[in-house]
C-alpha cells in the first residue's frame, strides 16, 4: 500500500469514526462530513487502482467495491440470510446489477457497521 493510500485510508477511518460517534451521541452528522467520507473513499479507491504495485488479487473478492451478500455477511460476521433481512428492511442499502445479482457497496457496509452501538458503552441520559 502506498503512502497516499495509507493516508487516505486513515483519513477515511477517522471520518467514519467521527460520524459514528456523533450518531451514538444523538447528534446530527454534518453534510460536509458525509461528503468528506464519500470523497476520501472514492479517492482511496482511485489511488488503489492507479498503484502499479497493487496486488492483482485485490482487484476482486473481498477488496472489491461491490460485495456479494455472502461476502458482506462474512465481513459483518453474520449469515447471508441476515444480510438479506437487513437489505429487505432498508437498513443496509444494496444495488441490483444488470444480471439481476444483488450486491452491497463496501462503503455502505462500512457505514452500517460504523453506526452500530459499541458493546458495554454507557448511554448518556
Amino acid at each position: 500500500m502506498s503512502d497516499a493510500e495509507l493516508l487516505l485510508r486513515h483519513l477515511e477511518v477517522a471520518l467514519r469514526r467521527h460520524a459514528a460517534e456523533l450518531r451514538r451521541d444523538g447528534r446530527p452528522v454534518p453534510s460536509c462530513v458525509v461528503s468528506a467520507v464519500t470523497t476520501v473513499a472514492s479517492l482511496r479507491h482511485i489511488a488503489t487502482r492507479l498503484d502499479p504495485n497493487a496486488d492483482a488479487a485485490d482487484a476482486g473478492g473481498m477488496a472489491s467495491l461491490l460485495l456479494a451478500k455472502r461476502d458482506a455477511g462474512r465481513l459483518l460476521a453474520v449469515s447471508e440470510r441476515t444480510v438479506e433481512r437487513l437489505i429487505a428492511a432498508g437498513t443496509l442499502p444494496a444495488v441490483r446489477l444488470s444480471d439481476g445479482a444483488t450486491r452491497v457497496r463496501r462503503t455502505d457496509l462500512e457505514s452500517y457497521a460504523d453506526g452500530l452501538p459499541a458493546v458495554g458503552r454507557e448511554v448518556a441520559g
